[in-house]
C-alpha cells in the first residue's frame, strides 16, 4: 500500500503490486504510470537464521527499515552503498 511505498521507496503512491511464481523464483512487480526518479527495485533474500543476518546487518551499520505488522511478517529491508535494497525474508 501507500503507507509500504513512502516507508521503503519513499514513494508516496498507492501502488498495485503483482506477484509472478514460476518454480523457485518470484518475482514482485510495482506498476505506475508517474515518471520518477525514485525506483521500487529491490531483490529477496530468504534467510534461514534471521535474528543471525539482522544482528551481522546492523554490527556493519547498513541502513536498515523495519516496517512491523500484525497479521504477517515483518517487512526487513537492507540498502547497499550504492543504494540497492534487499528484502529479508526467512525460509520458512
Amino acid at each position: 500500500g501507500k503507507d509500504y511505498s513512502s516507508q521503503i521507496f519513499g514513494i508516496d503512491q498507492e501502488t498495485p503490486v503483482y506477484l509472478l511464481a514460476k518454480d523457485d523464483l518470484q518475482l514482485e512487480l510495482f506498476l505506475t504510470d508517474i515518471e520518477t526518479q525514485l525506483i521500487y527495485n529491490h531483490a529477496e533474500i530468504y534467510v534461514n537464521d534471521l535474528d543471525e543476518v539482522l544482528a551481522q546487518i546492523k554490527s556493519k551499520n547498513y541502513p536498515l527499515t523495519t516496517i512491523e505488522r500484525n497479521d504477517k511478517q515483518d517487512l526487513i529491508f537492507i540498502a547497499d552503498k550504492s543504494g540497492n535494497k534487499f528484502e529479508i525474508k526467512t525460509s520458512q
